[in-house]
């Protein structure tokens, strides 16, 4: 199965691409943190549209190429970003699953995803998600690490036979 988790927002998004097999073991395909203009804050209606056409330009790409069967949306990308911008990111992520018939799950703060996790500190995350991979990441990026996590809890909680939400 793969799972696709990203941490939201307008300004950067974070995703992360796993194989996970029932061996509870993910093997890491794709990982990125995209950029939509540097230090550029969108204002308009109009601003946060182009901003999030860029994204998903490049999603529509991964999502061709690892079509996922479960979706995670962690925590905010950028913990500085306005919480609106990161709403619409997270709505528009949760219409995409919706659209592509595919389960997701929602972990909306670090503590959510934490406790989904069954850690109580990021420290702690990193470990875990360390453990559960079959191979390595390729990136130390914090993003790109919470977005592994997300997917990680999304597909124990799939597997667990676990409500979505």
């Amino acid at each position: 199965m793969i799972v696709f988790g990203v941490c939201p927002g307008l300004s950067a998004v974070a995703y992360s691409v796993l194989l996970c097999e029932g061996s509870g073991l993910a093997l890491p395909l794709d990982n990125d943190v995209l950029h939509a203009g540097r230090g550029v804050v969108p204002r308009t209606a109009a601003e946060i549209a182009k901003r999030w056409r860029a994204h998903t330009l490049i999603l529509d790409v991964v999502f061709e190429r690892n079509p996922p069967a479960l979706l995670a949306v962690g925590p905010p990308a950028d913990s500085s970003e306005p919480a609106e911008h990161v709403f619409a990111a997270r709505l528009a992520a949760k219409g995409i699953a919706t659209l592509l018939r595919i389960p997701w799950r929602d972990y909306a703060s670090m503590p959510d995803l934490l406790g989904a996790l069954g850690v109580d500190r990021p420290r702690i995350m990193t470990s875990e998600v360390k453990r559960s991979l079959r191979g390595v990441l390729g990136t130390r990026d914090r993003r790109v690490l919470t977005a592994t996590a997300a997917a990680i809890a999304a597909y124990r909680h799939h597997r667990a036979g676990l409500d979505p939400g």
